[in-house]
């Protein structure tokens, strides 16, 4: 519905991160008719200060109480757009995220939003027509009240802007000769210089190498000789003979039927099938994205992206890593110049001009997700992509070998799988019983790595470490000490006592086990450097190690590490000799991980597989020795269900630190806002900390769960009670 000129009001949400303010009603002047609309970034002011917001709603007016002032200007080359926008605030939601934090993923980083511009002279003359000024400087010229009334009378305005990266700046020959006797002689120099480097060069090494002055250049771009091109540092470009890859032909079907596919693809094939997928959706006039978990995975896809490129098409990478450069790609994205775009999680935010597929690798993997303190909404990849390429209508095309059985309970429903290729080879598995010892390595695993390097093998001893604590386990009968109240696991607190990985209570340790009876209680869990040396000792041989942090001997017959750097490479022989620290750990999804890790070493192995465990006929353990994902599935999912775990539910943790009476008070008052919301607390628990309290929601409606977390946190937030702190988690890894 049209409405008059200058009667609509839009709702703004200020770039600011906080919960306690919420999005503003603003004014749209006449003179901005028809370019503020649902997605439009402007700038609004706030206590007469200028701030970047993104509009929410256009209403007509009336409708918003309080909107007095008006929107200032509209930057229209940082506008996220509407499908973005609503992304952003479903983000917001599921994520108890603040939304102007969400919202300024979708902005260029490195923004800088305290310059303007100079519009008109100001008194005393101090700063030209046409500057741009820091605000800090316009401040102390002008003081704070002359300053705002600057900014209302349009004397300056806000003029955010990304600083310029010199690497990104390439000169172009446009001329084929080097020009007449206007031409001064290192005019001439230069653009020979040029020309014999292929007619296009960075800025930077083209000046640096000739030792030509920068003035130089700049008039030869002024005579029409050379053009100066902006692009982004990490841009791969296609080439005239671009390789002929054999795709797979389920490419076809993925673009032209859209939605969300599953596909159970070995991690090695998985570069393949995202560059196919890209090249699919090129053909079809559209852009795809690719989502990865770490820089390492960006490089190796966009290699491969890079060799099926065809001339006038291109690829970029888009991490932190890149820093400067990453505002280039991102509008270069946004304007349609990059066609493929390969980045870890921050790049779900990025906004594309025809956004066509979006494809994520190994798609479990936990650096999707965000952690506190980082880069990113604390939400997996997964959600975000499949919720984007539903508002966006693209084709969303999720990979691994071993899915999250979060995405693979939507199959049939959210989901199309695509039936995973045959496996061409296996190797042999074999389970070492540690039930009746106590022994940390068992003496088969230990031959076995012993036969291995003297017949030349390749040895990987994997390594993983058990969360927060050791759970306490009989090496009698294999059985788990759990707590009376929930049947989560019991970690080792101290020497006397236990706590529960769930709900906090802690119990006494009787030394016993509750099934058998036996004193033959020990804790798993065991580090890298432990087994390193007792393999050294016991082998009588130097032992490698590589962990993310450190890489030593990693050419030895036997290395010892952690698994994702040790199960990057193949090797003739894998150890596993601590799986019981996720199998038994009782985590809500140690069981799943522990397949995961032992699936993936099958992977990773040529000849045998070692797996120690004191639960050797358990399910996860069969299925992954057999490679068969679907059994572990029905499984695992059917234990999900009866207890109330992900996927059949919604989680939330809730982290309080304070004293006395404002902790009591907080934790009474989420408890109230749960019961309100019809969502179960369990605890309140003792935290990490020694005065702090944890709470945990659960429900089976994700908006339930989140707005039992979100609101009251937004009303602590706003009451600002001194010496408290909240942290909230949706959807935690670790529970």
């Amino acid at each position: 519905m049209a409405h008059p000129a200058g009667e609509m009001e839009a709702l703004v949400c200020l770039l600011i991160g906080t919960h306690a303010l919420p999005p503003l009603g603003y004014r749209v002047p006449d003179r901005l008719e028809g370019r503020v609309g649902v997605g439009s970034a402007v700038v609004a002011p706030l206590s007469g200060i200028s701030r970047i917001g993104v509009v929410l709603e256009v209403s007509p007016p009336g409708s918003l109480s309080r909107a007095t002032e008006e929107v200032r200007g509209v930057l229209e080359e940082l506008s996220p757009g509407p499908e973005l926008v609503e992304l952003c605030r479903w983000a917001s939601e599921r994520a108890a995220a603040p939304l102007a934090q969400v919202l300024r993923g979708t902005l260029p980083p490195g923004l800088d939003a305290t310059h303007y511009r100079v519009r008109a002279p100001l008194p005393g003359g101090r700063f030209e027509e046409g500057a741009l000024v820091s605000r800090r400087a316009l401040r102390r010229a002008l003081g704070p009240e002359r300053l705002r009334r600057a900014e209302e009378e349009w004397f300056v305005e806000l003029a955010p802007g990304v600083r310029e990266d010199e690497r990104s700046k390439w000169a172009v020959v446009v001329g084929g000769v080097s020009g007449g006797r206007e031409w001064t002689d290192p005019q001439r120099r230069l653009f020979e210089e040029l020309v014999c480097r292929g007619g296009e060069y960075p800025v930077g090494r083209l000046l640096e190498e000739t030792g030509a002055r920068r003035d130089v250049l700049r008039r030869l771009a002024g005579r029409g000789a050379v053009r100066i091109e902006v692009r982004p540092p990490e841009v791969i470009r296609g080439s005239e003979n671009p390789k002929e890859r054999p795709f797979p032909r389920e490419m076809d079907a993925v673009m032209a039927r859209g939605g969300a596919w599953l596909w159970r693809r070995p991690s090695p094939d998985q570069p393949l099938v995202a560059a196919g997928l890209a090249s699919t959706a090129l053909s079809d006039g559209f852009q795809t994205l690719v989502l990865v978990p770490t820089r390492e995975d960006a490089e190796r896809v966009a290699q491969e992206v890079g060799r099926v490129l065809p001339e006038g098409r291109s690829a970029a990478v888009y991490h932190a890593g890149i820093r400067e450069g990453r505002a280039e790609i991102h509008r270069a994205v946004r304007a349609g110049r990059v066609d493929v775009l390969i980045g870890t999680r921050s790049a779900v935010f990025v906004p594309f001009e025809r956004l066509g597929a979006i494809c994520v690798l190994e798609e479990p993997d936990l650096a999707h997700r965000a952690e506190e303190g980082y880069e990113g909404v604390p939400l997996h990849v997964r959600d975000l992509a499949l919720q984007r390429a539903r508002i966006e209508g693209a084709s969303a095309l999720f990979l691994s070998p071993v899915p999250s059985l979060e995405l693979y309970a939507r199959r049939g429903r959210e989901v199309k799988e695509i039936a995973p290729p045959e496996r061409t080879r296996w190797p042999a598995g074999r389970v070492v019983d540690l039930r009746g010892t106590g022994a940390r390595l068992g003496g088969s695993l230990v031959e076995t790595c012993r036969q291995a390097v003297e017949e030349g093998m390749s040895v990987g001893v994997v390594v993983t470490r058990v969360g927060h604590g050791r759970v306490l386990v009989c090496n009698g009968c294999g059985a788990v000490a759990v707590c009376s109240r929930c049947g989560l696991s019991l970690s080792v607190r101290d020497e006397k006592t236990l706590v529960c990985n769930g709900c906090g209570k802690v119990e006494l340790r009787t030394g016993r086990c509750p099934e058998c009876g036996s004193g033959r209680m020990s804790t798993t869990g065991i580090a890298a450097d432990g087994v390193r040396s007792e393999l050294s000792r016991r082998l009588a041989r130097r032992v490698g190690l590589l962990t993310a942090g450190r890489r030593e001997r990693e050419d030895a017959g036997v290395v010892v590490g952690t698994p994702r750097p040790m199960l990057a490479s193949e090797w003739d022989v894998v150890a596993l000799p601590d799986v019981d620290g996720l199998l038994l750990g009782r985590r809500v999804r140690g069981t799943e991980e522990a397949f995961r890790l032992v699936y993936r070493a099958t992977e990773r192995t040529r000849t045998l597989l070692v797996v120690q465990s004191r639960v050797p006929d358990h399910y996860a353990l069969r299925a992954a020795l057999e490679g068969d994902y679907p059994a572990f599935a029905r499984s695992e999912l059917s234990r999900r269900r009866a207890f109330g775990y992900p996927p059949f539910a919604h989680l939330a943790e809730i982290v309080l630190e304070g004293d006395g009476e404002p902790l009591a008070r907080a934790v009474e008052f989420f408890l109230e806002e749960s019961a309100r919301h019809r969502v179960e607390a369990i605890g309140p628990a003792p935290g990490p900390e020694g005065t702090s309290r944890r709470l945990l929601l659960r429900g089976t409606e994700p908006y339930r769960v989140a707005a039992a977390a979100l609101e009251p946190y937004a009303a602590l937030s706003r009451k600002k009670a001194r010496g408290l702190k909240v942290r909230v988690t949706i959807d935690p890894q670790e529970v």
